[in-house]
């Protein structure tokens, strides 16, 4: 077992406004190895038409750094964020790979079940939004270390689910 202390990974934030999407390059400061996490493809509804502007700004910012991208990670392909995995695929080579995480809860978490979560705890909780619908909840460490999962024994063309038990909200909090 090394002595050396494990080197915290930097994480830089691109936030999307015309889309309300972040996306993340993640990397190693000791190997420089990283990771595109949800690169958003840009979408103008005004004339449908897209753009590959933020995910250039990622490929910018890899090469800026001097990193290797080892893998495009999607964590939030649905309706509402158009992928730019595909087009830094091809411009990079990087595999993607696909998890599809639960509700999400644990530290720096903002979202609205998150926070119904800590008002439930702190005895705040005035009401409980959307009580019949069903969540499988994920904690942020567990859902790191299924991420970690899928990138080192995962396949090419799979996607993985991640998440708890489905609770209905009513029942989580």
């Amino acid at each position: 077992m090394s002595s050396q202390p494990r080197q915290v990974p930097v994480v830089e934030t691109f936030f999307d406004p015309a889309t309300f999407t972040a996306s993340y390059v993640v990397h190693d400061p000791a190997t420089l190895r990283a990771a595109i996490i949800d690169p958003v493809l840009d979408f103008s509804p005004r004339n449908a038409r897209t753009s590959t502007r933020s995910a250039d700004a990622l490929l910018e910012y890899v090469a800026g750094k001097g990193l290797k991208l080892d893998w495009l990670l999607e964590t939030h392909a649905h309706a509402d964020h158009l992928s730019a995995s595909h087009y830094l695929r091809e411009k990079t080579g990087a595999p993607i790979v696909i998890v599809q995480p639960g509700q999400t809860y644990g530290p720096h978490d903002h979202s609205l079940a998150s926070d119904q979560l800590h008002r439930a705890h702190d005895g705040r909780l005035r009401y409980i939004a959307f009580p019949d619908a069903g969540v499988a909840w994920v904690h942020v460490h567990d859902l790191a270390d299924g991420i970690l999962a899928a990138l080192d024994r995962g396949r090419l063309g799979e996607a993985y689910s991640l998440g708890g038990e489905s609770l209905r909200m009513e029942e989580a909090i």
